[in-house]
């Protein structure tokens, strides 16, 4: 699961035994669309490098609501919308501003010390040696 708040997922992963898994069935569920889509995109081990890999991401969106239509889940997908306040303004100016120092200091920095890395959530492919 992804979650929209730092550190809550490194959180709950430090601590296994204080979570379990519940069998969802005949139930609602109420899902935060922004993760979802980064779920299901990034994390789908598509190769996201050039874009256009809309039919294979219909097929995962289409796979992941036939799996809770088959167990009875009613889903309630949650798009967060504009807020006028300042203080969700200002954490998305900080993490863009974030952004910019480090794409700033990586074309600074020699090419020989510091190599871009990937976005977070593609998943590298594997190389096969023959």
């Amino acid at each position: 699961v992804v979650m929209g708040i730092r550190g809550v997922t490194s959180y709950i992963r430090s601590i296994p035994e204080a979570w379990y898994h519940e069998p969802l069935d005949n139930t609602k569920l109420i899902i935060d669309g922004s993760n979802l889509f980064n779920h299901l995109f990034f994390d789908s081990a598509l190769d996201v490098r050039c874009g256009g890999e809309y039919p294979d991401y219909y097929r995962k969106v289409r796979s992941f609501f036939a799996a809770l239509h088959e167990n009875a889940i009613t889903p309630v997908v949650v798009l967060d919308g504009v807020e006028n306040g300042d203080e969700k303004l200002a954490t998305t100016r900080r993490r863009f501003q974030e952004r910019i120092d480090t794409a700033r200091s990586l074309s600074r920095a020699p090419s020989s010390r510091h190599v871009a890395q990937p976005h977070p959530r593609a998943r590298p492919r594997r190389l096969h040696r023959r």
